[in-house]
């Protein structure tokens, strides 16, 4: 039955009813299935709140009346505009791109063109990431979701708190080749870890233990522990010991490249400490940077625990 509640909720939305008769007896059931709705769907910015009533002609039913945010006009303008803003981002994905590429592409697409501003118009949708280009989480998080869905590519809004603060939160679970990751745009556009591009994927296809030192979700999710599709395992950067000869490798590639920063992902945290004591505490970080002709006494690190990664600046 909610089921068929849920799709009649999505119908009405859709179609901008002004009322829909749902057989939910209760006012925790109808949140329910108006919560579900909108988080499986980012389409529907136009609405993010409601009024009901019991319905007269059966207890077991409620009358739900949408509370829309803009009228139909504003809706049509800013339909044409998100159909004409997809298009131009869809169009700079190769036809051939699998899924980790789309998921890539969306994840910066996002975080480049978004501005993180707390009380941004419109920011619980993907207007203000989209159209607006200022945003919070939720609008991150959407908009992702709305792209990815364009690209056929399994995407859920997630929420939840910080475990640092409590604060409310919003992210995505995605699926790549048949496996589940959790990202997050808005952490991935952080101004921590001195900026460098590379920080941002460190929240890029975390695993739910990873997951859990930074959130805790109001709902469980799919459980996982992939590794293959993310960004470590993909630029060789991801390490179950210390292997110097890799190390070096992406030490040489960093310098002729100009990036002057080495980040690396670890299985676990008693690899990280050990990959860091050999890098920094027995000074082969810098006999690598020398053998490149970079002479230094000391190299500055950003180290996150939670989530076993270590970026080197250099």
């Amino acid at each position: 039955q909610q089921k068929k509640d849920y799709d009649r909720m999505f119908n009405a939305l859709m179609d901008h009813k002004e009322k829909t008769t749902i057989h939910a007896d209760t006012e925790a059931a109808i949140i329910k299935i108006f919560d579900s709705v909108l988080a499986d769907h980012p389409e529907i910015y136009w609405t993010s709140e409601f009024r009901y009533q019991a319905d007269k002609s059966n207890s077991s039913s409620m009358v739900f009346y949408p509370v829309y945010a803009y009228d139909p006009s504003e809706i049509k303008a800013y339909n044409k505009q998100l159909k004409t803003i997809s298009k131009q981002i869809i169009r700079g994905i190769d036809d051939q791109a699998d899924d980790y590429e789309k998921v890539k592409y969306v994840f910066d697409f996002i975080i480049n063109q978004t501005d993180y501003i707390e009380n941004s118009p419109d920011s619980q949708n993907i207007i203000s990431s989209l159209i607006n280009k200022t945003s919070v989480c939720a609008g991150y998080a959407k908009a992702v979701q709305y792209l990815l869905a364009m690209l056929d590519v399994d995407c859920a809004f997630i929420t939840g708190k910080a475990m640092e603060n409590s604060v409310s939160h919003a992210w995505n679970m995605v699926r790549m080749d048949n496996e589940y990751y959790y990202l997050d745009a808005t952490y991935g556009d952080s101004e921590d870890g001195q900026n460098a591009s590379e920080y941002r994927y460190m929240y890029f296809g975390m695993t739910s233990d990873e997951i859990a030192q930074l959130y805790k979700e109001m709902a469980p999710h799919e459980n996982t522990n992939a590794t293959a599709d993310t960004y470590f395992m993909k630029n060789n950067g991801y390490f179950t010991s210390y292997d110097e000869d890799r190390i070096q490798r992406l030490v040489n590639d960093s310098v002729h490249s100009g990036s002057r920063s080495l980040f690396l992902k670890f299985d676990s945290g008693l690899t990280m400490q050990n990959v860091h004591q050999q890098l920094t505490g027995q000074f082969h970080l810098f006999a690598m940077l020398e053998a490149n002709g970079i002479a230094l006494k000391n190299v500055n690190y950003y180290m996150v625990p939670e989530l076993n990664c270590i970026l080197y600046f250099y």
